[in-house]
């Protein structure tokens, strides 16, 4: 770009100015400028970049450390809010069943003498990295634990091997919620590194070439069907570009496909708990939870639901033996539901933080607190995401009218302000044009909110990128759409010119010889952009991210980001303008006015510029006043649905609440989802009410 700047500027002087010196467009000049421009351009693509040529072995040993230790940190913060984890702090370890995984398929491979945590990690260890398989279970089966605690254990020997002078393998945990859809899996792993653990670009090449990360993915169940094919692609492309990197897959058994794209891992899959096994850990916590061992032992139902390890930690959390606890309740109802709204309820009891909700005689309060709790529930259902106040949108109003209504009026008064701001700024200097600007905006605007959003998200509305490629075949069809037409009609008019102009050659004097040539050159430059645009074509590609709407707080960095949107589309409204117009008056002087000297011909591009400014200014403000009413919307919305009691009275601090209490999970943003698939399955069917007498 420097070169093509500093070779096309005594072109640009030329066309400014009738009296260029000649030393300005000299070759003298040009030849060697361009030369060293190119000169360096080529030593800086083929040079050994600097981090090449020292020793890297203390540098990388610094890095290791550093990353060990941040993933150290995030097990710690993922631990706070674990059901295992927590049953293991209170109770002990024999909290947690015993998790065993057996080889599916014919592959031979270091995966077959796995059965445990312990013996994975050391087939890791032995492998320096390169066993790569997939986890596969039900959900609440204990595959994020399996993970995480094989995360502790990897973490724990690089940090042995660096304090001995050895070669570490690293674990790197990643949740795939977090993976962006059109990031390959090396990049998105550069990525985390870089952000979590400030681990330079080139540092993370070498680890993924040398095969010294070992990566653990979780949660990659939880995408939907598009990004997960997606992200199954990635991954198996990354597997054939980098054999040495060992994989860990955290998946539900449905999962490992996809869209016709399958994950190409052997596969360890948890072993179902026994019945024998949920009595013969009972048995262990004798004196703490006699109650729960008596109603197992009558209750099929209830040994049933115990062998899923989620069930089992969450059933000792909740009916350990204390006054005022009764089990009998679950022998004929429904011990699912029952397990998950004691635990729900004695995370609240056990929250001394949790207020009037952690009073054992507050039972209306926590009731009310998990109706909201169901509440997010379901909207996770429909939009497979929850965002603080982004959806709370005039969709959300159930009853038609009072939707009709918000909608309208708020349309109106946001095209009313729109065509009043379009009229001030144009009406002074074009008031017939400016009339007919603002008649039209308020036309558009109103028209767009006439009719009824209903809010249906059988299919959610995503977010989509432009996309543009280019291909041979497109080149060739293009020359038969307008674009092509007109390309076609530009080379034949400037042949036409080139001709005239170089049949008097001899004729002309040194300045007009000048003239057509830049002319030449703006010529063939300019068809053949014309002629590359014929083999692009546009296109939207789905990002596969749920819509998410304009909304952030506080209200400050929303307005800044408004502004900032709104000054992208001024821009871009000013410059079309501005050249569609400038355009239009080149080529009638073209035709009209041969004599004309450049400066003349630039004069007379002022009014184009002018109606440029004018249409940067209405798009600005145009912009800035409907994403301002997003805001606006929100607001009227969420003041109804509280009033109608659909949402907490104090959303984000019911969320916060839910996060502490380690229902909720925040994954990134104001984006929240609950602490485990089951959580979020139960409370979206839970009916409205308390469960039973007691």
């Amino acid at each position: 770009m420097l070169a093509l700047a500093l070779v096309v500027l005594p072109l640009l002087v030329n066309f400014l100015s009738d009296d260029t010196p000649d030393w300005l467009t000299t070759p003298a000049l040009i030849i060697p400028i361009t030369v060293c421009v190119f000169a360096a351009l080529a030593y800086d693509q083929l040079r050994t970049p600097a981090e090449a040529l020292v020793p890297t072995a203390a540098v990388d040993a610094r890095f290791a450390a550093r990353l060990i230790n941040t993933t150290r940190k995030t097990l710690e913060a993922r631990d706070r809010g674990s059901i295992d984890v927590e049953a293991g702090t209170v109770l002990g370890p024999a909290a947690r069943l015993p998790l065993t995984l057996q080889p599916a398929g014919e592959d031979d491979g270091p995966h077959r003498a796995v059965s445990s945590a312990a013996e994975l990690v050391a087939a890791v260890v032995d492998s320096r990295g390169a066993l790569s398989v997939a986890l596969v279970g039900d959900p609440g089966s204990g595959k994020s634990t399996f993970l995480r605690d094989t995360t502790w254990a990897l973490a724990d020997d690089a940090a042995a091997r660096l304090d001995r002078g050895e070669d570490p393998v690293m674990p790197v945990l990643i949740d795939a919620g977090s993976w962006p859809s059109g990031l390959d899996l090396a990049r998105h792993v550069r990525q985390v590194l870089q952000q979590r653990s400030a681990v330079p670009g080139a540092a993370v090449d070498r680890w993924l070439a040398a095969g010294t990360v070992y990566l653990l993915i979780d949660n990659l169940s939880w995408l939907p069907p598009l990004r997960r094919k997606k992200a199954i692609e990635y991954l198996n492309a990354f597997r054939t570009a980098y054999p040495a990197v060992g994989l860990l897959l955290g998946v539900n058994a449905e999962s490992t496909r996809a869209g016709g794209a399958e994950l190409n891992l052997p596969e360890l899959v948890v072993e179902p708990v026994s019945a024998g096994q949920v009595d013969l850990h009972l048995d262990r916590f004798r004196g703490t939870h006699d109650e729960l061992r008596s109603v197992a032992r009558d209750s099929p139902a209830l040994v049933d639901v115990l062998r899923t390890r989620l069930f089992f930690t969450t059933a000792l959390l909740a009916f350990p033996d204390r006054d005022g606890t009764t089990m009998l309740r679950l022998r004929n109802g429904d011990p699912r539901r029952a397990i998950i709204e004691s635990y729900a309820e004695s995370m609240l009891l056990r929250d001394d933080r949790a207020g009037s909700l952690a009073a054992p005689q507050a039972r209306a309060e926590r009731e009310a607190f998990l109706r909201d709790l169901g509440w997010i529930a379901i909207q996770l259902d429909r939009l497979n995401s929850f965002y603080l106040r982004d959806y709370l949108m005039v969709e959300w109003i159930p009853q038609r009218t009072a939707r009709r209504v918000i909608n309208l009026s708020i349309g109106l008064l946001v095209a009313l302000v729109v065509a009043l701001s379009a009229a001030a700024i144009i009406v002074p200097r074009h008031p017939t044009t400016g009339l007919g600007v603002a008649l039209a905006l308020f036309v558009l605007l109103s028209a767009f909110h006439v009719p009824d959003r209903t809010g249906d998200t059988a299919i959610p509305v995503r977010t989509a990128r432009p996309r543009i490629s280019w291909s041979v075949s497109e080149f060739r069809r293009g020359f038969r759409r307008f674009g092509g037409v007109v390309t076609v009609g530009c080379a034949l008019f400037d042949a036409h010119r080139l001709y005239q102009g170089l049949s008097v050659w001899g004729s002309l004097d040194a300045g007009q010889r000048q003239r057509l040539l830049i002319f030449a050159v703006v010529a063939v430059v300019s068809v053949g952009a014309l002629g590359l645009l014929q083999g692009a074509q546009w296109g939207w590609t789905d990002t596969e991210n749920w819509a998410v709407g304009p909304v952030v707080r506080p209200f400050g960095p929303f307005v800044l980001r408004s502004a900032r949107w709104a000054a992208y589309a001024a821009a871009i409204s000013g410059l079309i303008t501005a050249l569609v117009f400038a355009t239009g008056r080149l080529l009638l002087t073209a035709f009209s006015a041969d004599d004309q000297s450049y400066r003349e011909v630039f004069a007379s591009l002022y009014p184009a510029f002018d109606g440029g400014v004018l249409a940067a200014a209405v798009g600005f403000v145009t912009v800035l006043i409907v994403l301002l009413s997003a805001r606006l919307e929100v607001t009227v919305v969420e003041a109804r649905l509280r009033d109608e009691h659909l949402i907490p009275s104090d959303l984000p601090a019911f969320l916060h609440r839910a996060t502490r209490l380690a229902l909720l999970q925040r994954t990134g943003g104001n984006e929240y989802t609950f602490s485990h698939q089951i959580l979020r399955d139960h409370f979206a069917t839970r009916p409205p009410g308390p469960v039973g007498k007691n």
